[in-house]
């Protein structure tokens, strides 16, 4: 065949439209593939570290996919939502600033609370991945050699919070089937998944004892939990302040 010829194959409508259909249908099953691998504890992040990216999401890539469907979800599963939150409010303290802002900016509660849901679900997001770049710096300091980089940190820490996002969702679904337990069951529930979950992929990312790695799972679910209060009780603060 000549060139001619060869450039208007490429060139034609019906490549451009088998092109688009290789690209989609490979991104959607490469995503697919990238989303079941997160329940593998740690083996995308080994596999890309080790350079094998082909088969993969990179992180970043695959951060957004699984930040989605939370963004849209998750406040109606898991009582992250003004109508809940104010449920918990024993002492009455968001009560009174929600009560100020609707005072401040004259508008009824119904109203308010469409908008604090919409911005509370875009803030808490956002937080989110603040948690990753937190346990990115916790891994930092848990693994202070020199033959570790900041960029190992960084890819666990977005597989991390992307697995999160996912396993959230499973989680706000059983709270919402159960009636909405006690804290304290949910609580004994996620951290018995996340745990070992945890370990074993600190173990295949790092491959460090199992003594040592057991010792540092429980230091950055620890850490990782305390530094997520502020982010929560901010992220709270700050959708009424955008209301």
């Amino acid at each position: 065949m000549r060139p001619e010829a060869l450039q208007a194959e490429s060139l034609s409508t019906a490549h451009f439209i088998r092109q688009f259909g290789n690209e989609l249908a490979n991104f959607d099953f490469k995503s697919l593939r990238s989303v079941v691998a997160l329940f593998k504890p740690g083996h995308i992040a080994a596999e890309f570290l080790a350079g094998r990216r082909v088969r993969y999401l990179n992180p970043l890539k695959l951060y957004f996919p699984c930040a989605a469907p939370f963004f849209l979800v998750a406040p109606n599963l898991s009582g992250f939502n003004l109508k809940e939150l104010l449920q918990q409010d024993s002492e009455g303290t968001l009560h009174a600033m929600v009560q100020h802002r609707m005072d401040q900016k004259q508008i009824p509660f119904a109203r308010f609370e469409e908008r604090f849901n919409l911005r509370l679900q875009t803030v808490y997001t956002l937080g989110l991945g603040l948690s990753g770049l937190a346990v990115a710096l916790i891994l930092r300091v848990l693994y202070r050699g020199p033959g570790t980089p900041m960029g190992t940190h960084i890819v666990f820490a977005l597989y991390y919070v992307s697995f999160f996002y996912l396993a959230a969702l499973v989680w706000g679904a059983l709270n919402k089937a159960l009636g909405h337990p006690r804290a304290l069951v949910i609580f004994a529930i996620t951290y018995s998944i996340l745990i070992p979950y945890v370990f074993l992929a600190l173990k295949r990312v790092y491959h460090e004892q199992w003594g040592r790695t057991l010792a540092k799972s429980l230091a950055l679910l620890l850490a990782a939990f305390v530094s997520d209060i502020p982010i929560n009780i901010a992220a709270r603060y700050l959708a009424i302040a955008l209301t």
